[in-house]
């Protein structure tokens, strides 16, 4: 594009363009203050919803393979009775740390994945520093937490069947002896998984359609609710902290944000699970 004579003799009047370039549909810088969320990518709506949807497949097929081998070999008997040996040591090792693996390997194969069409991974997953500095974390982790909180307790009083049938798994892994593999589990794994793949990869996808932020907000997070199997007082309360977390994405323009919010929800959930009444 040429530049006019004005523009030449006023360098100052240049204005840095804030939409991403056209030709490698990558960001010349990252967003500014004024911007806040731009998403930048280079996969087109229908088959970044398809790349994650393979990726769930994928995350799933794993986790759940160690536990069918030993169910096969007679190791375990996977029953109507399965919820209640969740307290095995062996039971639990192998669904936590089947989940484990999957986790590791799903997340290597989306950032492998962002790759594939010329893009650049911190721009296709918004892995740039929240654009406020670290003092952002200050105010979005406890803002979050405790609405996850409120949406918690809130749940409860509403529905408490519903709130214990949707804990029953994480109380039961909590308290058996791979507790601790639980919690990478559910603090490192969940939170770095999901957010890459709802807020980081498919969210930037989605936003650049006419969907826009509000419309990718809330198909992002009804999918992020639906994949966690709860009931649909408990997906509602899913569907609330992805709304909230698509709000901090917006504000920070960063997922190493919604990451670290996420964790601490969960490492909170985490620890209440630790020290509840033991089930039956």
């Amino acid at each position: 594009m040429a530049l006019s004579d004005v523009e030449l003799a006023n360098p100052g009047s240049l204005a840095v363009d804030p939409v991403w370039d056209a030709q490698s549909d990558r960001p010349s810088e990252p967003p500014s203050e004024a911007q806040r969320y731009v998403p930048s990518t280079t996969w087109p709506p229908f088959l970044a919803l398809g790349m994650t949807a393979l990726n769930l497949i994928v995350m799933f097929a794993i986790s759940t393979l160690p536990l069918m081998v030993a169910g096969t070999l007679g190791r375990v008997h996977i029953d109507g009775s399965f919820l209640k040996h969740l307290v095995d040591p062996e039971i639990s090792a192998l669904v936590l740390g089947g989940s484990l693996v999957a986790q590791l390997l799903a997340t290597m194969l989306l950032l492998w994945s962002t790759q594939w069409r010329g893009g650049r991974m911190a721009d296709t997953l918004s892995l740039r520093p929240p654009i406020d500095g670290a003092k952002t974390y200050l105010w979005a982790i406890p803002a979050f937490v405790l609405f996850g909180a409120l949406s918690g307790a809130i749940l409860q009083w509403l529905s408490p069947q519903s709130n214990l049938s949707d804990t029953q798994v994480m109380l039961k892994l909590a308290q058996s002896p791979a507790w601790w593999l639980f919690g990478l589990v559910a603090v490192v794994g969940a939170p770095l998984y999901e957010e890459l793949v709802f807020r980081g990869f498919l969210f930037s996808a989605l936003a650049r359609t006419p969907l826009g932020l509000i419309g990718t907000a809330i198909i992002t997070s009804i999918l992020w609710a639906l994949i966690h199997g709860y009931s649909l007082q408990g997906i509602s309360a899913i569907f609330a902290l992805g709304l909230a977390l698509s709000a901090i994405l917006w504000r920070t323009g960063s997922t190493r944000v919604t990451m670290a919010c996420h964790a601490a929800y969960n490492a909170m959930a985490f620890m209440a699970a630790l020290v509840s009444t033991p089930t039956v």
